[in-house]
């Protein structure tokens, strides 16, 4: 029309050329027929060139084309050429290598391998393995060589030689990971090992045993000739491998076995697994395409059209690949999914067309139907064919050759497939037609009657070809009708349409939600089958030897002068920013210059000029011979050289990530021309690129989607609805990819890609039927695109999945990822096409090709259904001053209203439905809670701390440098973590004693006694205990000084002193507390001791490593155990004991959980009884106890529901969530209150299916307003840095989704059946019909619970509560008094001036002894600390993280100052700091030691180690080099959460100002970092939901004033919460962090109601509509307000902090919202007189 904006150019003249292609295909059939069956013959000859086209190589097919490390293999491979027969190197090799190799486990008969017998065997395989001869070559002949001689498998292999009883021999001189003095590393071939003690630096510690020991025989291949033969070995190997374990007859290993071929082979083999699965998967789909185009017509049915379709797609895949097999595309394993998905999609296209077949007119010509035929079905083919070749296209740019030659194959399948439907299955659909046309039979031929005789198995068999005389088209399929007559119509109800955005939205939640979760890289056993052999081995050494990660070499790639002092500097200081990385073990470097260095010290040579240092090298390589490998000489020059570092720790594709970024970042920024290598970062690199890759081809797919259905779907707006599928099945997709456990890999990107095209097609095909629909108004349109295109899409939908079904069922890792993200592609783009892309649609008017005529049908007809809805009737626009020239702020509440309007008349007229799908949906996902126990994630330092908090990472770089050693040289204060602990704080019986006595001792010394004689199934205090210098630490230096004899005590006393004691080497402030001493000078800290109150003692114990902590760890659950009965066996009487372990708070905590169980079912029941009080009436039908009964159910199944799917999804579940039932259980009854008041108000007389219409209309759309933001609070709570409060945040977020939705429909249809009683009269107990006409006769007991059912009869509702009666009459008109105005503004400022002063004196962090109930025994412990223990605080390490040059007195300097300014803070005690420098320094002046030269500084240090041994494990020495040494300082007077935080400020700011490299430790700081982000996540959160709840206010209340009243309330809600929170003795920690979140939605919810309700009153004067609005919904909000109370009024109750705070918080946040939604909210409406007009 001439009004109208054409945007058909592209599709009208597409349309007209295939609308004649399909008329010349009806006149010609068989030219199209054959020509296809000869093409695909011909092209069929390319599969000859299948074997010589495949290129299954792995490392070029899986990894990046042109990565960077196969460019740097190169300059290595061209720096370094490698001689594998004359002096073969393990880690100087630039490829994998060619090798076999044999992991050996211990079996189950010992726990280590290190044994005579063990060895005989290992011995036994090696000399089968020596004797193999394959492919007529001999071990000798093709092994790699050394020296001569075959380079052994394992360096204790060659030890042992032919004796296996030398290993014997050998274990006590066994060290690791170095052995031989370093020369020898074994953490490549030992795994799984146990080594005793060691010190710090100590590189080589004794090896107490060993599960696993790993075999490398390594083989030449370092010319062709050579790698022949070696492959001719290795394939023999791999033969020979299937029978030697059993003839071998191992007993004491278990071998797993693997060479440089097998991922290749085994990788070949998937593609003969998946040949008989397509043959398989083809019947499957004839099955699948026969029986859905079967009819019980023998001529209509079209058997023929399926098969003949099926087989279109066969040859549309012979076609392809046999071309592209002929043009020498390579064939890689890939690229065998391909076919699979061609019959699916070919399949999908055929229902298209014979659905749009069946429509036309059976009288009309062949020629003439399939003419229609192509114009209807072929334009939506050709959009789906576009989009899915195109993004398959789009695919070929990546950067993975497995990807591009999939997606090229694919690709090309799919554009043969498109043109064979056009060509090859027209012409069977032609010929068919022709079949039809002359009335003859699907099978014989032959022609038949269509007049039904008297026989019933005859007229099934031989008589057809019915059609629907009216139509003049074949009779529908039953499922089209099913689309047309019931399915569209639901859909398009605004109920469902309701349902159908709640569904949406969960759906997006939940992928996004995945999307963060899922992981990238491909795990190498992934390409082989589960069963095979690869896998074993793989996961041996994914057990035992993922300690030591590749060993990689540092090349510098071009000439420099070496001879140069400056120019070694900055080489070593590049390898030590290198060797400083998280992922690299620096004490296992290996550097040709520090020997070279060392030797020139040693031997005084020159190395200061060219000529010196080159002729000098030789000394370097007689020493170490190895060397010469790694220094390129060319004409006198070093043009390159190399040195190795030792990676540890990669253990996971995200760490290889990392580590392989950490150092190319860092060999970048160094000032040589560095680089690093190693052969598995060829592999690493796709890590890097995967991700960009991804996100590359979907951006650029999906703008060529928008483009092409901008081109071909004629409106713009619709297309672009197309793309908002692509991307939301992307999303989705990705999303879910995390919950099937399918990484982001090479494999899945694959699919990713489909999904860009897939995820079109549903779309496409139902917004094309759509626009072209003629159909009048925008719900008839998608019924009609529904009714055209449904059942096909279903029909595509499934023959795609069956065409990949099988895939599901294979043993490789490759297929199986295919099927899972194939499914989820199909399953979400059926949804969207089916659910979401039709009810979107018709929100929008604009999206048809419309003239203004039809538009304004739809306009019409939209305010014909929007006429009737209660909030905002015509009649009211009008009276209020609506018109033309009104501002329209309802486009999203009128809408919303209205379909809320049509579920409420759904749920009305169809009650059982709504009732019984929640009690099975909620039965379905409570088996979810099977999962709670392995769920569940209480650890406190990982839930309590922030994620990622600098005292973590600090901490790692501390144990780094640091290694502690429990069990021989432990020392408190240079702990790393906390430590394995049992504690006990002794207190004088009564408060005026000491318990420096002789009588308090003999109790304490009993006390010791008791716990060193603790035992544990054998296991003894002294197995376990921490040592130091060959005995347990002791508990406390003054028992220690004691020794067995309590009376010393005594004796000590007169030269006791504190806090420092015997001259200062004992520090007694963190042992001693309650301290009196004797009058002195305030800095002495040696002042007589005359008393003490309190005496601390600590039983450290080991935790090295795994079976260390473990064995402590059972030791101390013992002790918790037993103590309370040891303590009243002890009977003291002297002294008070308070005890503590490491895990007391863990276990503590996790008792919470069981308290709180109990609590629940006593909320339940309370609620239910506050809810059925509120709605009884004395009116025995018009009450309510059922409606509030099962009002509270809804509630619960919503926390069955929503905690049983993401216990099931494996969403970790904290104690924290533990509250959201009770908070569920009081906003579901709320949001009840609200729908009952509402019901009231309805009339009696109308039907309930319209009553329920006007209960939804009136309250649903508040109760939205409600869920959507206090759900969009929680989500937006899950962005914290507190794993704690995200998950309460995701618990609790989405069981309010789950409650809104049983709300509209459990409870619903409860209110709905309840409805159908009170229309029958019937008596809410018995059910039976009573009077409603009172009785004198009977009496007013008879006439009190037998009659009922009166209502209003001059209004038609139900009698109003007299609860409502008070707010119409009293409350309402009192608020808004002029004077009661001036009250209530004039308490609002004092509320705010109260509150603001509260939030300055707020205080943060959380405490934690707060996460223990108030009875647990560690209370009276922190009671006791804080009394008597809080004037010393952490002693904190000072620690220089790098090496400097500390013999230079500038450097010393710096140092000093930087250590003053840390002593100078107001938080510590200068006097009490340790400094291993300033002794050493008194030592050097004392003794006259010069330390002002390297070499003297290193040599002299034995001297301040014979000293103060204690000081060698704060200097870390390696290579004659301090990496790293650490101070001490001692903070004093950190009593409050206040001075932990400013401490932790100060320490770190005056750190990072040092001139050197400095960093603050100590293992409280991790609890410390909280008070850093806590009020700064809080006020995030904050900021950025209380912008969502305005955003979601505008949307949803149809004034935009009144919007940001509700947000004021918001902002002052919260300001209210957090200042009263001061008064109530709350903390701002990470628990009341989690209900300031809550704050943030439920400040909302009361506002939200009255300003709602004010600006949809009809009254006319602001007063009115303020007490309007009091009237409709005061008493709902005070029921709502009450009923949250009640739902955590138990709390109150519980022993427990948690609980207690969040009761606290939430009752504030109820009673403030129910005071600004009942009192300043109204008042301060009637200020603005525009806030009502509408």
């Amino acid at each position: 029309m001439r009004g109208s904006c054409h945007t058909d150019c592209v599709e009208r003249p597409l349309s007209r050329a295939l609308r004649g292609l399909g008329g010349l295909v009806g006149a010609h059939p068989w030219p199209f027929l054959l020509l296809p069956i000869m093409l695909s013959a011909a092209l069929g000859a390319g599969f000859m060139q299948l074997e010589s086209r495949q290129s299954n190589d792995i490392e070029a097919q899986f990894t990046p084309r042109a990565g960077p490390a196969k460019a740097e293999r190169r300059l290595v491979q061209e720096l370094f050429p490698t001689r594998d027969s004359e002096r073969f190197s393990a880690q100087r090799l630039t490829t994998e290598g060619t090798f076999a190799s044999f992991v050996a486990v211990a079996s189950g008969l010992s726990n280590t391998l290190l044994t005579r017998e063990a060895f005989a065997e290992l011995l036994k395989l090696d000399a089968a393995v020596r004797g193999l001869r394959g492919g007529g070559y001999d071990y000798t002949e093709v092994c790699a060589r050394r020296d001569g001689s075959c380079r052994s498998p394992n360096p204790l292999l060659s030890a042992v030689g032919d004796d296996p009883a030398r290993i014997e021999a050998l274990l006590p001189n066994l060290t690791f990971p170095f052995w031989q003095a370093g020369h020898v590393i074994l953490g490549f071939y030992l795994g799984g090992v146990t080594v005793g003690p060691g010190v710090a630096d100590e590189r080589s510690r004794p090896v107490q045993a060993a599960r696993a020991l790993r075999l490398f025989y390594h083989l030449q291949e370092d010319d062709p000739v050579q790698r022949a033969a070696s492959l001719s070995w290795l394939k023999a190997f791999l033969q020979q491998m299937d029978n030697w374990p059993g003839a071998l007859s191992f007993t004491y290993l278990r071998v797993a076995y693997f060479s440089s071929l097998s991922r290749q082979e085994e990788l070949e083999k998937n593609r003969k697994e998946v040949v008989p699965l397509f043959i398989v998967t083809y019947f499957l789909t004839i099955c699948f395409s026969i029986l859905s185009c079967l009819r019980l017509d023998c001529v209509r049915t079209k058997v023929w059209v399926a098969a003949f379709g099926v087989l279109s797609s066969g040859l549309a895949v012979i076609s392809s690949f046999g071309l592209l097999l002929f043009c020498g595309v390579p064939f890689v394993i890939t690229a065998a999914s391909g076919p699979f998905l061609t019959l699916g999609v070919g399949v999908d296209d055929m229902f298209i067309m014979v659905s749009c077949w069946q429509r036309t007119k059976v009288k009309h010509r062949v020629k003439d139907r399939m003419a229609s035929t192509y114009a209807d079905a072929a334009v939506s083919i050709t959009i789906t064919t576009l989009t899915d070749v195109l993004a398959f296209y789009i695919g070929i740019a990546t950067s993975f050759p497995s990807i591009q030659s999939f997606c090229i194959y694919t690709g090309t399948a799919f554009i043969f497939c498109y043109i064979y439907n056009l060509t090859f299955f027209g012409a069977v659909l032609a010929l068919n037609g022709r079949r039809e046309e002359s009335n003859r039979h699907w099978l014989t031929f032959m022609k038949v009657t269509d007049e039904a005789q008297h026989n019933f198995l005859y007229n099934l068999c031989c008589v057809g070809g019915f059609y629907d005389t009216a139509t003049g088209t074949e009779l529908e399929h039953p499922m089209s009708g099913f689309f047309k007559k019931h399915f569209g119509p639901f859909l398009m109800h605004n109920g469902t349409k309701v349902a159908v955005v709640a569904l949406y939205f969960a759906y997006v939640c939940s992928s996004i939600y995945g999307c963060t979760q899922v992981e990238e890289g491909i795990d190498l056993r992934n390409l082989v089958q589960d069963h095979s052999y690869v896998v074993q081995y793989y996961d041996f050494e994914e057990e035992y030897f993922k300690e030591y990660g590749p060993r990689v070499m540092a090349v510098v790639t071009r000439s420099v002068p070496y001879w140069n002092s400056t120019i070694r500097a900055d080489l070593e200081h590049c390898m030590q920013v290198l060797e400083n990385s998280t992922y690299v073990d620096k004490r296992l470097s290996e550097s040709w210059l520090r020997m070279y260095e060392e030797a020139a010290d040693t031997m005084s040579l020159n190395i200061g000029d060219r000529n010196a240092f080159i002729g000098n090298l030789s000394v370097v390589f007689r020493g170490n011979p190895q060397s010469q490998w790694d220094v390129n000489f060319t004409d006198l020059e070093i043009t390159a050289s190399r040195f190795f570092i030792q990676t540890v720790n990669v253990t996971t594709s995200v760490d290889e990530r990392n580590l392989l970024n950490q150092l190319r970042t860092r060999a970048a920024d160094c000032d040589l021309p560095l680089i690093v290598y190693h052969p598995a970062f060829i592999f690493y690199d796709h890590l890097i690129l995967i991700a960009q890759n991804t996100i590359q081809n979907v951006m650029i797919a999906t703008g060529a989607m928008l483009l092409i259905s901008l081109l071909l779907i004629p409106n713009p707006l619709c297309s672009l609805w197309v793309t908002f599928a692509i991307a939301s099945v992307i999303i989705g997709v990705t999303g879910f990819m995390a919950y099937w456990r399918v990484n982001l890999d090479s494999i899945s990107m694959i699919n990713l890609i489909m999904c860009i095209g897939f995820s079109v097609d549903c779309s496409a095909h139902i917004s094309y039927a759509f626009v072209s629909s003629k159909k009048a108004s925008l719900n008839d349109k998608a019924v009609d695109a529904l009714y055209r295109l449904g059942y096909p899409m279903v029909q595509g939908a499934v023959s795609t999945i069956v065409g990949v079904l099988v895939l599901s069922m294979t043993s490789t890792y490759i297929f199986r990822a295919f099927f899972k993200i194939i499914f989820l592609v199909i399953s979400f783009g059926t949804s969207h096409g089916l659910f979401f892309i039709p009810v979107f649609l018709t929100f929008f008017g604009f999206c048809g090709k419309l003239s203004t005529t039809q538009h304004q049908i739809d306009c019409e007809n939209t305010d014909s259904i929007e006429h009737s809805i209660t909030q905002l009737p015509r009649e009211r626009e009008d009276a209020m001053g609506g018109g033309s020239g009104r501002c329209r702020t309802d486009c999203v509440e009128r809408p919303l209203s209205g379909a809320l309007r049509g579920l409420g008349g759904l749920v009305g007229a169809h009650p059982w439905p709504f009732l019984l799908l929640p009690l099975v949906l909620s039965a379905a996902l409570g088996v979810g809670f099977m999962q709670l126990e392995s769920r569940q994630s209480n650890d406190i330092e990982e839930q309590f701390t922030p994620r990622g908090g600098p005292a973590k990472a600090e901490r790692r770089l501390v144990q780094e440098l640091f290694p502690t050693h429990d069990s021989e040289r432990f020392s408190a204060q240079r702990l790393t973590t906390e430590g394995a602990f049992a504690s006990f704080v002794a207190v004088a019986a009564e408060p005026s004693n000491t318990l420096l006595t002789r009588e308090a001792f003999a109790e304490l010394l009993k006390l010791d006694a008791a716990v060193r004689g603790l035992n544990d199934s054998g296991r003894t205090y002294e197995q376990v205990c921490a040592r130091r210098d060959g005995s347990c630490s002791s508990p406390n230096p003054l028992l220690s000084a004691v020794g067995d004899d309590p009376a010393r005590i005594e004796a000590l006393l007169p030269g006791l002193t504190f806090p420092l004691w015997q001259g200062g080497r004992v520090f007694l402030g963190a042992v001693l507390g309650g301290v009196t001493v004797d009058a002195g000078a305030a800095e002495d800290r040696s002042r007589p001791v005359r008393a003490a109150k309190a005496l601390r003692l600590y039983y450290y114990l080991q935790e090295d490593d795994p079976a260390q902590r473990e064995a402590s760890l059972e030791w101390l659950k013992a002790f918790l155990q037993r103590i309370p009965d040891l303590l009243a066996a002890l009977r003291l009487t002297t002294v008070r004991v308070a005890y503590f372990t490491s895990i007391s708070r863990q276990e503590e905590f996790e008792k919470n959980g069981k308290e709180v169980i109990p609590l629940f079912s006593i909320t339940y029941f309370l609620t239910i009884f506050f809810a059925v009080i509120s709605c009884t009436r004395l009116d025995c039908v018009r009450t309510k106890v059922w409606v509030a009964a099962f009002g509270v159910l809804s509630s619960g199944l919503a926390v069955l529901s929503s905690f049983g799917l993401l216990l099931f999804c494996g969403v970790p579940f904290v104690i924290t969530a533990a509250n959201a039932p009770f908070l569920i259980l009081g906003v579901g009854v709320d949001d009840m209150f609200i729908m009952v008041s509402c019901w009231q108000k309805t009339k009696v007389k109308d039907r309930i299916k319209d009553r329920m219409a006007d209960t939804y209309g009136e309250a649903a759309v508040s109760v939205t307003i409600t869920t959507l933001t206090d759900v969009l609070a929680f989500y937006i709570g899950i962005a914290t840095a507190f794993p704690s409060i995200q998950s309460f945040c995701i618990y609790t977020g989405t069981a309010f989704i789950f409650c809104y939705i049983y709300n509209l429909t459990f409870l619903g249809a409860v209110l709905a059946l309840n409805g159908r009683r009170e229309e029958s009269n019937r008596h809410w107990l018995t059910f039976m019909k009573v009077p409603t006409e009172t009785d004198d006769s009977r009496g007013p007991a008879y006439n009190m619970c037998c009659v009922g059912g009166s209502y209003d009869e001059t209004t038609g509702v139900e009698f109003e509560h007299p609860m409502n009666e008070f707010f119409r009459k009293h409350f309402g008109p009192f608020v808004v008094h002029r004077w009661t105005k001036v009250f209530v503004v004039a308490l609002y400022l004092v509320y705010l001036g109260s509150s603001i002063y509260g939030c300055i004196q707020v205080k943060e962090g959380i405490d934690l002894r707060n996460l223990a109930s108030d009875h647990s025994y560690i209370v009276q412990y922190y009671n006791w600390e804080d009394e008597y223990f809080k004037e010393y605080g952490p002693r904190v390490m000072v620690i220089v993280t790098k090496s400097i040059p500390y013999w230079n007195s500038t450097v010393r300097a710096d140092l000093e100052n930087c250590m003053q300014l840390i002593e100078n803070s107001t938080y510590v005690d200068k006097d009490l700091s340790e400094s291993w420098l300033k002794l050493y320094i008194m030592i050097a002046n004392r003794m006259s030691l010069n330390i002002d030269d390297h070499r003297s500084f290193i040599g002299n240090l034995s001297v301040l180690f014979q000293v103060n041994p204690e000081s060698r494990w704060d200097v870390n020495v390696t290579d004659q080099e301090i990496s790293a040494s650490r101070f001490f300082i001692q903070t004093v007077n950190v009593t409050s959460p206040i001075d932990e935080r400013d401490l932790l400020e100060q320490l770190r700011g005056l750190a990072a100002d040092c001139k050197v490299p400095l960093i603050v430790y100590h293992p409280a700081f991790i609890y410390f970092d909280q008070y850093l982000v806590i009020a700064q996540n809080t006020i995030q959160n904050i900021v950025i939901a209380t912008g969502a709840m305005l955003l979601i206010s505008l949307l949803l209340i149809p004034n935009p004033l009144c919007s940001l009243w509700v947000t004021f309330a918001i902002a002052s809600v919260i300001v209210g919460v957090t200042g009263f929170m001061a008064f109530w003795d709350v903390n701002l920690d990470s628990i009341s962090m989690i209900n300031l979140v809550i704050c943030i939605g439920f400040s909302v919810d009361f506002s939200a109601h009255i300003s709602y309700a004010f600006v949809s009153s009809k009254k006319p004067s602001m007063n009115e509509k303020g007490v309007d609005a009091l009237y409709h919904l005061g008493y709902p909000v005070v029921q709502g307000a009450v009923s949250t109370i009640v739902g955590v009024l138990v709390l109150s109750m519980a022993a427990t902090y948690i609980f207690r705070t969040f009761f606290k918080i939430l009752f504030l946040v109820i009673l403030f919202g129910a005071a600004h939604g009942l009192i300043f909210i109204p008042v301060f409406l009637t200020f603005f007189g525009f806030c009502g007009r509408l």
